[in-house]
Order: C-alpha cells, then structure tokens, then sequence
C-alpha cells in the first residue's frame, strides 16, 4: 500500500499541489479521490491563510492507510493553531473546517508549538 510525506512551500500552488498528489500517490477513485481532494485543499488552505507562514516555510502533508482500510491525511504548520469550530455562521469563516467535519468519519486539530490537522476518509 502506497504512503506519501509531502512537503510543500507555503504558497497560492501549495492546496493544488497537495490535492494532486494525494490523490495520484495514494491511487485514490471516485468519491474517495473527491473527498480527499476536497480535503486536502481546504486543510492546505487553512495552513497557506491563517498559519502567518512566510516563503520560505513548508506545509507538511502526510496520507497513509489505516488498520481498517481508511485513508488518514496529516496537515502539518507551524503556525500558530486552530480549534475546531462548533459551528460556523455566514461570515464566521470556518468553512473548510465545517466541511472537514461534514465529510470525514474522524477528524481533529492538534495544536503543539504546530498545528496539525488531521482526517479519516472511509475506503
């Protein structure tokens, strides 16, 4: 079974290099592949947006298998942290959050010095 560490510059390219690679590496079909896609991009987002990174600091993106077939995705910054939001109203922001939430069967954000991202995708 395939595994990807990933390490991207923290750029505008940076969700539609993750979301390629994810989903070409880990040979990802269908609504797994959309779901990871969509994911990833949003999760790479948050990191590019709201982690203060500069040009020369990377976002780490981790996809591997789990014991019970699902995929786990770990997007890692070193910015300064997120929680998870209870909900979120029109100008709230916290979309992609809110869809994380939607979509994965478990999902959560890890704060530590980095911020780490995580989700589980039914396979």
């Amino acid at each position: 079974m395939s595994s990807l560490a990933l390490r991207i510059p923290a750029s505008d390219a940076a969700p539609r290099v993750a979301r390629h690679e994810v989903v070409d590496v880990m040979g990802l079909h269908g609504t797994l592949a959309a779901n990871a896609a969509l994911l990833v991009s949003e999760a790479v987002t948050n990191s590019v947006l709201h982690a203060g990174l500069g040009t020369c600091d990377v976002v780490h993106v981790d996809a591997f298998w789990v014991a019970d077939g699902g995929l786990r995705v770990e997007v890692c910054d070193e910015g300064g942290g997120l929680r998870k939001p209870s909900s979120a109203g029109p100008r709230d922001g916290g979309h992609g959050l809110n869809l994380i939430g939607h979509l994965a069967r478990r999902w959560g954000v890890v704060s530590d010095g980095h911020t780490r991202i995580w989700f589980e995708l039914a396979g």
